[in-house]
């Protein structure tokens, strides 16, 4: 009995934990997302001289090194600031889809005593299916069945059952895969915005 009480005290400590570093890593994740748009749109504003740039011309004979760090900086610059932005969508896109989710499960086992798909199965959309779920994302086109709706699924034939279960574990499996997208683009936003600076930093050292 005094074991059993002890692993009870430890699981409810792991999961406590669990809660806690979750919350953290994603309060750090918009805190990120958010200082490196802002000094984007700051370095943006305020380090370029867009005269000199817009004079600037291509050349293959005599390169103009300067110029070159300087637009190439540009446009790295400007695409940090559009990855930001496509992140923070994408951050609420998987904000929704969670709650919904985590809403289904709840009244599922409230309502049904049904316990949804808890499988860590990796999501495995094709290329066409992905673009899909990004150009949805924002619609509000994921079912999400009501608490009477929940109340008569024991009355449900096997078929519907099975059908709802499995629109559940689809949801699950876009969430993964929406979640997927926001550390992609996250890496992909400081790895430009370094970029751009270290091409600001070569067109100081030409024009010295």
């Amino acid at each position: 009995m005094g074991q059993e009480s002890d692993n009870r005290e430890k699981l409810k400590l792991y999961k406590d934990r669990v809660v806690r570093w979750d919350n953290r890593r994603i309060d750090q994740l918009s805190y990120t997302n958010n200082v490196i748009l802002v000094l984007s749109v700051g370095f943006l504003s305020f380090s370029y001289d867009f005269n000199s740039i817009a004079a600037y011309s291509i050349t293959f004979i005599h390169v103009d090194w300067l110029g070159t760090f300087k637009v190439l900086s540009l446009l790295l610059m400007i695409l940090t600031i559009f990855t930001g932005l496509f992140l923070s969508c994408i951050r609420l896109a998987d904000f929704r889809l969670s709650s919904k989710i985590t809403r289904q499960r709840y009244r599922a086992f409230k309502y049904a005593g049904e316990l949804l798909d808890t499988t860590d199965s990796k999501p495995d959309f094709s290329q066409k299916e992905k673009l899909c779920i990004i150009c949805k994302a924002f619609e509000s086109e994921t079912p999400i069945l009501a608490i009477d709706e929940w109340k008569t699924f024991k009355s449900k034939n096997q078929n519907e059952q099975q059908k709802i279960k499995s629109l559940f574990k689809l949801m699950r499996k876009k969430s993964k895969y929406i979640g997927s997208l926001t550390w992609f683009y996250l890496k992909s936003q400081i790895i430009l915005f370094f970029l751009s600076i270290l091409s600001f930093s070569f067109s100081i050292i030409c024009s010295a």
